[in-house]
């Protein structure tokens, strides 16, 4: 039986700044330098809790959306800013396009299938650590869905347990 090429133009990475995460890049990077291939990096904040004090009658809260959407840009202008930084200090890369940094505020397993299918990716980078919390739990979830929601290859970096 004979075994298709592999050909990867174009690599998904998606972190949420975690150290395993940041331990999944380093295969992001060698596979794109393996095979000459982009790497779009995507970090994906989740919608915020809603504030249920909006409900309430007779509350103004103008001023409260006003001031959550300024932070909200300015969480974007810094995980992009930190993406960068990892990029450059860490791995001795440097990226200078802007359409190879996304941050969006969304359900992370679904932005991360938009952007690929968007992007065209050829695979998909996500770093995962055992579950020892709710977070960590919380990032297996989203692995787990872009497992089964995608026909693209993913590749699921485990960090190694340290001694």
């Amino acid at each position: 039986m004979q075994h298709p090429g592999v050909d990867i133009k174009h690599i998904l990475y998606a972190t949420d700044f975690s150290e395993n995460a940041r331990y999944a890049f380093s295969y992001a990077a060698s596979l794109a330098d393996r095979y000459s291939a982009k790497i779009t990096l995507l970090h994906v904040s989740r919608d915020a809790i809603p504030d249920l004090l909006v409900f309430d009658v007779g509350i103004d809260r103008s001023g409260g959306v006003k001031e959550r959407f300024s932070i909200t840009k300015e969480h974007i202008k810094e995980a992009e800013a930190a993406l960068l930084d990892m990029v450059r200090t860490e791995f001795g890369r440097d990226t200078t396009s802007s359409d190879d940094i996304v941050v969006e505020k969304g359900d992370p397993s679904k932005v991360i299938l938009r952007v690929a299918k968007e992007r065209n990716c050829d695979l998909m980078v996500m770093g995962i650590k055992g579950r020892r919390s709710l977070e960590d739990a919380m990032l297996g979830d989203t692995v787990r869905r872009v497992l089964h929601r995608t026909k693209l290859p993913v590749l699921v970096v485990q960090q190694p347990e340290q001694d």
